[in-house]
């Protein structure tokens, strides 16, 4: 006598193996567009371990599991943001805009904390109060927060401060979240001004000219 399979428990064969590969099956996540397999527990390995070997591997599987997701997520997020922490190695540009002796030498970087960035971030609005001293004389910034940022953590004769590098868009500097950028040009697509950690403040807006 022939028996006959449902569909539906076709269907849930076919979609239960189309999850296997070499040994393992699969648990899907989904973050919006993106579909991540994550490890669940590794068949070809339940014939050879007693049970707590097997619950120790299914834990361990499942963490590593945790684990790539939690950092895929990072990436995105950090993919979304408009600002950039740079590395000291990236202030040689500006090492050499500013002289090596007198109030506003320069001494080297530093790194900050999250918290100081986050206030930082926080004070943000505050560039809009201030007015560039260069030329044009009094042009200010309205939406300092809808530019992309470059936060450069630098020690200037003695003080720990940030500088801030702006750009108004970021196909312009592909690769601004790893590298300074330094434009000489450009008018008020490009600023910069210096944020005070210890007391929350900005300084010295500069609106880049115009050639």
């Amino acid at each position: 006598m022939t028996s006959v399979v449902p569909k539906t428990s076709r269907s849930r064969n076919k979609s239960a193996n189309a999850t296997k590969s070499r040994g393992f099956n699969f648990q899907s996540l989904t973050l919006r567009s993106a579909r991540i397999l994550v490890p669940h527990f590794p068949d070809i390995l339940s014939a050879r371990t007693d049970h707590s070997e097997r619950q120790a591997i299914r834990k361990g599987i499942q963490l590593l599991g945790g684990l790539f997701f939690l950092s895929f997520v990072c990436a995105q997020a950090q993919q979304t943001q408009r600002f950039a922490l740079l590395r000291e190695t990236e202030a040689s540009l500006l090492r050499q805009m500013y002289p090596k002796s007198g109030p506003n030498r320069f001494e080297g970087g530093w790194q900050p904390t999250s918290s100081q960035i986050e206030a930082l971030e926080t004070n943000l609005p505050h560039i809009s109060e201030l007015h560039n001293g260069g030329n044009p004389k009094g042009q200010g910034i309205t939406h300092p927060e809808t530019y992309y940022r470059q936060y450069l953590p630098v020690v200037r004769a003695g003080k720990k401060l940030i500088y801030v590098n702006a750009i108004c868009d970021a196909k312009y500097i592909p690769d601004w979240r790893t590298h300074f950028a330094a434009v000489m040009d450009g008018g008020p697509c490009f600023w910069q001004a210096w944020y005070d950690p210890s007391n929350g403040t900005f300084a010295e807006l500069t609106v880049n000219g115009r050639a």
